[in-house]
């Protein structure tokens, strides 16, 4: 089967959990970003001392959202070349499970602390622009009361930005960009 056609979804809240480190998540993106990557490349993307970055990656491995798939020649030692566990994984909700709704709770308040993070890098960024058809720099929060057919325009709006951005794995030449976006219905007590 195709595992790029289909889509691995995580409902599990163990594996989900595991997701509530900002770094945890990082790993993901970036192995989505640039594919297949060793401990030693990931610490030079992301920053940081390959030792930080070990129980990361023994945590992904043991909740089974990244796998092993070899190893590449070092001239000391070989080195183990990790990748997700598929290209196409979204986190599952499933909102009658309160474990399930808890860990993604935790994530989604980690993912908006690292998109500020990322928010406050990209405006300092030397290629940060606020404007125009190549605008990469941007935030925006909006109320709207959306029909049926609102938010299925939105979410065909979504999963094609989903699309493109899963694309990108491909496009390693280009700048690296983040892309957070949370929806959810809230009260609205004027009804």
């Amino acid at each position: 089967m195709d595992q790029t056609k289909t889509t691995h979804w995580v409902f599990n809240p163990k594996q989900i959990s595991a997701l509530t480190s900002a770094t945890r998540q990082r790993i993901m993106d970036r192995i989505e970003a640039n594919g297949t990557m060793s401990v030693r490349q990931l610490a030079a993307s992301l920053g940081f001392a390959a030792d930080a970055l070990y129980y990361h990656i023994r945590v992904l491995l043991k909740a089974e959202l990244v796998r092993c798939v070899g190893t590449q020649h070092r001239p000391r030692r070989d080195e183990a070349i990790y990748e997700v566990i598929n290209p196409n994984w979204q986190i599952g909700y499933a909102l009658h499970d309160p474990k399930n709704v808890k860990a993604i709770r935790d994530v989604a308040r980690s993912m908006m602390k690292q998109a500020y993070r990322d928010f406050e890098q990209g405006c300092e960024h030397p290629s940060a622009n606020p404007s125009g058809p190549t605008r990469n720099l941007w935030t925006l929060r909006l109320e709207a009361h959306l029909t049926d057919a609102n938010l299925a325009e939105i979410q065909q709006h979504l999963q094609s930005i989903f699309k493109i951005l899963r694309q990108g794995a491909n496009q390693l030449q280009a700048p690296l960009h983040a892309v957070s976006w949370a929806m959810a219905p809230i009260h609205d007590d004027q009804a």
